[in-house]
């Protein structure tokens, strides 16, 4: 019974000497291989949708440019429209104020007139 107590007690003890991190050793595992595989295998398969993006960029790209293309020429349209709308506003209002001097040349004359009879 002595002898299994023992036993058991230089068990422990050894257990605890060899699970010290004092007596334990470092090791390297290289995984350059490993890092690099996964590596790959993520650039392959982020590359075909990086690519579908870089084309999707490029399609919305040029639909903006298309866009802002359209715009300019609407611009220069609605410029010019405003600049015929403020030519026909100031004809109107010369045709007002002749019109205007006209009546009252008019007026002018029929009052005339009257002070005659």
């Amino acid at each position: 019974m002595l002898y299994r107590v023992s036993l058991k007690l230089f068990s422990l003890c050894l257990l605890c000497v060899l699970a010290n991190p004092a007596f334990s050793k470092c090791y390297y595992v290289p995984c350059n291989s490993q890092i690099s595989q996964n590596m790959q295998q993520a650039q392959n398969e982020i590359s075909p949708r990086f690519d579908e993006v870089q084309t999707k960029l490029k399609e919305l790209e040029k639909t903006y440019k298309d866009k802002l293309e359209e715009l300019k020429q609407s611009n220069k349209l609605l410029k010019k429209q405003i600049a015929l709308s403020k030519s026909l506003s100031l004809e109107l209002k010369e045709l007002l104020f002749l019109l205007k001097q006209r009546n009252q040349i008019e007026s002018n004359i029929i009052n005339q007139e009257a002070i005659k009879k």
